[in-house]
């Protein structure tokens, strides 16, 4: 078990899955089953065949998790909107995004570069269509351009819950990279104001087994929100930064729980 130390305080690290009651594949898995569909939430990548050439590049994003380089496209519609620190986009907006595996350029080692697509990701603006999931229609590919199974209601709101960590982006990570001379690294970030967020719970909480972990400490910080409420297989990657990066500045332990999985650091 790994041990983290934080000034004079021991962070204890644990991962502890409990079985899925059905089916649920996270977006960094694969699978070789051939009867994907090729369709989500009524979108298809059939449907925006030339976004590479025809859309804007709007920004690249590097994922230390997963180490995936994400180039960011958007149409005419959205592109237009996003260059508001506070957004409001409109129906028949739409981003995709290709995640990219990386891998060392032997010509330049210090270097990574893109090799292949891993994912393709859409989000599509339709407020009365898409009213359950904050008015975006999300879809996931694999690089064949098929969907990654499982059930497409809970693999949505898996989505959802991760974008309700920026409303105030209405619910869009991206920013849109500023090109101007003199201006390229323009900072484009604003607040979070998240609906996820850190409660102090009795330790006693987080269950027996955690709370044997943590010793003498009373109290812990719970980490809540929509995300709780819809984890799958890929949450881990996506919340154990938060745990870290709260931990370490905050000196106490930080927990995230859900019916499905359960972390203590």
């Amino acid at each position: 078990m790994p041990v983290i130390k934080v000034g004079e305080m021991l962070l204890y690290a644990m991962l502890l899955f409990v079985t899925f009651s059905s089916p649920c594949f996270s977006y960094f898995e694969s699978t070789e089953l051939e009867v994907l569909p090729k369709e989500m939430n009524g979108i298809s990548l059939e449907t925006i065949p030339n976004f590479l050439k025809e859309w804007h590049l709007v920004t690249v994003r590097y994922r230390q998790d997963s180490n995936e380089l994400r180039f960011v496209y958007a149409n005419e519609i959205a592109f237009k909107e996003m260059s508001s620190l506070n957004p409001k986009y409109p129906d028949g907006a739409i981003f995709a995004k290709v995640a990219f595996f990386t891998e060392q350029d032997p010509a330049f080692i210090s270097s990574r570069v893109p090799s292949g697509a891993k994912r393709y990701q859409i989000m599509k603006r339709d407020q009365k269509k898409y009213r359950e999931s904050d008015g975006w229609g999300y879809a996931l590919f694999n690089a064949k351009g098929k969907t990654f199974g499982g059930d497409e209601k809970s693999n949505t709101m898996a989505c959802v819950a991760c974008h309700r960590i920026v409303p105030e982006r209405d619910f869009v990570f991206s920013r849109q990279l500023q090109m101007e001379v003199g201006n390229i690294f323009q900072s484009r970030q604003t607040e979070a104001k998240s609906l996820n967020h850190f409660e102090q719970k009795p330790v006693k909480d987080a269950g027996p087994l955690l709370q044997e972990l943590a010793g003498k400490t009373l109290k812990v910080d719970h980490f809540v929100g929509e995300i709780q409420k819809h984890a799958f297989s890929g949450t881990l990657d996506e919340i154990i930064p938060f745990l870290k990066d709260h931990s370490m500045r905050e000196k106490k332990i930080s927990v995230f729980s859900s019916i499905r999985i359960t972390f203590l650091s």
